[in-house]
């Protein structure tokens, strides 16, 4: 049962609607010009708005670009299909689309801040939770109140995986089991880093399970339920890229080049706005040239290829990319736009970024809750993949609840270091 008061749930609103505010007005104006970088919320991100606009126009899930380059698997499929929904709703009124993202992204984020409020209400601390969810709107600002992207369901699928992960009923039913299965098979839909955070889940869900009830045939039971009901949700969508596209699938193709951008663009290994301005949805030049003459398929295999070739003939250089890309993560705040760490917030997500990550990494070395170490699986497994691959500061996010969570967590250990979490 949840143990917010009326205090909380006006604390979050007016955090909120604060840095809500100061969005609107750089929006609409050029009041803090040179303190907070420009509005990003046009976008409905990018590809996904323009294959939105190809299911609407009757085209199918096609031209991530823009231009006529037929079927595609470049993006995963739940964003552009709810971009598609909204169209569709609004008929075809893309201010009305915008504005309808921006305020399904202001409940994700106030949803958060209950979700971070809850915990401190759990711990004793809220004033310190409202702390912490202020902190994280700082860092995460412009992805969290100025950009229309994935941020909005990508933030709500993480949080509530974690917050079901925590629950003590878990699998207590083969209806639960069925439950957990479906939403896997959503998550893997929605995006990478979702379903990373529920795979994790699961097999922290395994193991508790294992710890009460050590008979493995009801737990391999339910867990193929899982599998089985997860499967069955991503299964059309598998078939559907094998069919149209002439591949396996399960969830988007541009990984491959993604890693070849990070890898053999830039001597870094960051995603900087230099590589997005030659990215073929940008630009109408030698890469979108490619992407046209060999289709999707043959272009990422291509470029997926480049990038293996140039890791095994320079393996220093990826360590040295991916060192880069760890430190961007989680020490030293590197935005794609260079100059924003000039600006005023820039300077404070500089100072606030080693701080979370302190206290995710606090949780390692001290006494800590299961809710903790879940939390800490989370967190990491889902960074791995863009330390490996390719990084920039929007990945990062989905995991502004969690990040601000750990906060929390290092904060009350620090102030009372004798106390017991639940």
């Amino acid at each position: 049962m949840s143990r917010l008061t009326l205090g909380d749930v006006v604390r979050v609103a007016l955090i909120v609607g604060f840095f809500f505010i100061i969005a609107e007005v750089r929006r609409s104006s050029n009041f803090f010009d040179g303190v907070l970088r420009g509005d990003g919320s046009l976008a409905l991100g990018y590809e996904n708005n323009s294959i939105a606009i190809a299911l609407r126009e009757g085209r199918g899930y096609a031209d991530p670009f823009g231009i006529g380059t037929g079927p595609t698997a470049w993006k995963e499929p739940a964003i552009p299909l709810a971009i598609a929904s909204l169209y569709w709703l609004f008929n075809d009124d893309r201010g009305l689309v915008v504005q309808s993202v921006l305020f399904l992204q202001i409940i994700a984020i106030f949803f958060t801040g209950l979700l971070i409020a809850e915990v401190g209400r759990q711990l004793g601390r809220p004033l310190t939770a409202a702390l912490c969810f202020a902190a994280v709107c700082v860092l995460d600002f412009h992805y969290l109140f100025q950009h229309t992207y994935d941020s909005w369901l990508f933030l709500s699928v993480v949080n509530l995986i974690w917050l079901l992960g925590t629950s003590r009923k878990k699998w207590v039913s083969l209806l639960a089991s069925s439950r957990w299965g479906l939403l896997g098979g959503f998550a893997a839909l929605v995006g990478p880093v979702c379903l990373v955070a529920w795979g994790c889940t699961t097999i922290w869900i395994c193991v508790e399970t294992w710890k009460s009830d050590k008979r493995l045939v009801p737990l391999w039971c339910k867990l193929a339920i899982v599998v089985c009901m997860a499967a069955l949700i991503v299964l059309p969508w598998v078939a559907r890229n094998r069919i149209v596209l002439g591949k396996w699938l399960p969830i988007k193709s541009n990984l491959p080049y993604e890693f070849w951008q990070s890898q053999c663009i830039g001597t870094d290994g960051l995603i900087d706005l230099a590589m997005q301005a030659k990215h073929p949805f940008s630009s109408d030049g030698p890469q979108r040239a490619d992407y046209i003459s060999l289709g999707e398929i043959e272009f990422v295999a291509k470029y997926g290829q480049l990038a293996w070739t140039a890791m095994k003939k320079h393996p220093y250089d990826y360590c040295v990319r991916a060192t880069n890309r760890l430190l961007s993560a989680t020490i030293i705040y590197t935005p794609h736009h260079r100059e924003v760490v000039r600006l005023p917030l820039g300077l404070m997500a500089s100072v606030l970024l080693p701080l979370f990550s302190l206290s995710v990494l606090s949780i390692v070395f001290r006494r800590n809750s299961s809710s903790e170490r879940l939390l800490f699986f989370i967190y990491v497994a889902a960074l791995s993949p863009y330390i490996l691959i390719s990084y920039y500061e929007r990945y990062a996010t989905p995991l502004a609840g969690l990040k601000a969570i750990a906060m929390l967590y290092f904060f009350v250990h620090l102030l009372s270091p004798r106390c017991q979490t639940q």
